[in-house]
């Protein structure tokens, strides 16, 4: 009876072992199972998740789970205990034993929708599986404190994705997956989760869980990754908005104080905090999954030596910046930023990455406009600064190490304007963070069409240049000549990966003074 009422609302039903159903449905040549569990049941707040038994009751796979808590917005959706949840998409028809190449997605701003992406992997006699995955964010999955570290619950969220990466490793064989060949895909932080998974445990447990990997704006050194003893005035602050202090185990007070009054708590510590969130609840030096700074692990060759593709956009730092009329007007506002994020750098230091970025519009980001000023006066100035510290810097880094250690390393500029009719108003951005992202899923009329099947060729054969024929050659980034790809409104092209060398060098050679 289970099956019959299973098949009045799916059009797909997977056998996962004798005892398990999945119910999906089909739609434009791709077969969906959305919202699978991927752990054994509910998961405790500050608890690491196991994954499932093999005997599961019947998942009816239409409909996309609940969201994991979030920073800001509505709760209506979210339920931090049932948000450990995976989507499948594949090519209909496809059954066990076919052996598909995997791409497992990591969303930084969101999870986008995979039917062109899948259809094209079709289209190009190239199938892929895709898979993406939840995991808890902000206080839930990044809190840190002594307490937090003596239990082993740090960096839950990045725990929590490994998990995910796990279950694939498990259970993708029986959607016709072949976990021998699972590429890491993501943008921004899910960009710099795949980086931390590259090296996490530096490398030395846990490994051969995937075979690529794809950072989309984003590496292992893009964010500061601090000791957890940082943040245990957060914590702290934490203990005392969910009335713990005081409490016999404020530790278990804090776990099972109810999810109101937690989640004000977690939105209240920011103002607490009183920088950027992204400071607060970020991954930190646990000892474990990662035992040491990044930077450290990849100059020490501890890290997973596999096939990566890796690259930014042009005006990576225009959506981050405060864009208001009076927030950059003078040096010292502009002097504000580098001592937020300049970690121990000394105020020489400092004062010498200030003048690495003169006050003169035509050089800054967005980049190619000129001497117009967009939202205040030093605006593009900021810009360039937060997109080379954060995005530049890091994919840099990690292309010349991993090209030094004859990693195979693939990298890109995308430079395509999607908007050109914006670039003389007052509120222009540039090619700005995750505008690649429609290219890539082609979820757009204004795209660039070449982006999509180097992807899916370099999932397929860890090559972007495998597979079908493209119109240019993707050239493996050597460290001796730098080339890199850029997909622009021109076409795309070989050129020298040559820009702003002197301040993106000097960013990494401080990345231990920058916490990176």
């Amino acid at each position: 009876m289970k099956i019959l009422i299973a098949l009045l609302f799916v059009s797909s039903i997977l056998h996962v072992h004798s005892q398990e159903e999945i119910g999906g449905f089909t739609v434009g040549g791709v077969t969906r199972f959305l919202g699978i569990p991927y752990t054994d049941g509910p998961t405790q707040r500050f608890v690491e998740g196991v994954l499932p038994a093999s005997k599961q009751p019947f998942h009816n796979g239409t409909a996309h789970g609940p969201i994991c808590p979030q920073l800001r917005g509505s709760d209506a959706n979210a339920d931090e205990n049932n948000c450990l949840v995976l989507d499948i998409a594949l090519p209909e028809g496809t059954q066990s034993g076919d052996n598909l190449p995997v791409a497992i997605w990591i969303y930084g701003i969101d999870i986008y929708e995979p039917t062109r992406f899948v259809n094209h992997s079709i289209n190009s006699q190239e199938p892929i599986i895709f898979v993406a995955m939840n995991y808890r964010l902000n206080g839930f999955g990044f809190l840190s404190s002594e307490d937090m570290a003596a239990r082993n619950v740090l960096n839950l969220g990045l725990k929590d994705q490994r998990l995910a990466i796990k279950w694939v490793q498990k259970y993708i064989s029986f959607f016709g997956g072949d976990s021998t060949k699972v590429t890491l895909m993501g943008e921004s932080a899910g960009a710099i989760s795949i980086g931390l998974h590259v090296t996490a445990y530096g490398n030395k447990k846990d490994t051969g869980l995937f075979r690529s990997a794809i950072m989309e704006s984003g590496g292992p050194t893009s964010l500061s990754v601090p000791p957890f003893k940082r943040t245990q005035s957060a914590y702290d602050f934490m203990i005392n908005a969910t009335d713990c202090f005081g409490k016999n185990d404020p530790f278990k007070c804090l776990q099972f104080s109810p999810f109101e009054k937690f989640i004000e708590a977690v939105r209240s510590t920011v103002n607490f905090w009183g920088q950027r969130s992204d400071s607060l609840y970020s991954p930190v030096v646990d000892k474990d999954f990662i035992p040491s700074r990044p930077s450290t692990l990849i100059k020490s060759g501890l890290y997973s030596h596999v096939p990566l593709l890796i690259g930014e956009n042009l005006d990576e730092g225009t959506l981050f910046v405060n864009r208001s009329v009076n927030a950059f007007q003078t040096d010292q506002q502009i002097s504000s930023i580098l001592k937020i994020y300049g970690g121990s750098l000394t105020s020489v230091q400092r004062k010498r990455w200030l003048q690495l970025y003169p006050n003169d519009p035509a050089v800054g980001s967005p980049y190619g406009t000129g001497n117009r000023t967009y939202y205040s006066e030093e605006y593009k100035r900021a810009s360039s600064i937060f997109g080379d510290l954060v995005f530049v810097s890091a994919r840099r880094f990690m292309v010349e190490q991993a090209s030094e250690k004859s990693v195979p390393v693939w990298t890109y500029l995308f430079d395509y304007v999607t908007h050109p009719e914006l670039i003389n108003g007052t509120s222009y951005m540039g090619v700005k963070h995750a505008d690649e992202l429609a290219s890539v899923f082609q979820w757009s009329n204004k795209i660039n069409p070449d982006l999509t099947g180097y992807w899916i060729s370099f999932i397929n054969g860890q090559d972007p240049n495998s597979g079908a024929p493209k119109d240019t050659v993707w050239e493996q980034f050597d460290v001796r000549d730098r080339r890199q790809i850029r997909f622009s409104n021109n076409g795309t092209y070989m050129a020298a990966d040559d820009y702003r060398i002197e301040q993106v060098h000097f960013v990494n050679s401080n990345l231990n003074q920058l916490g990176r």
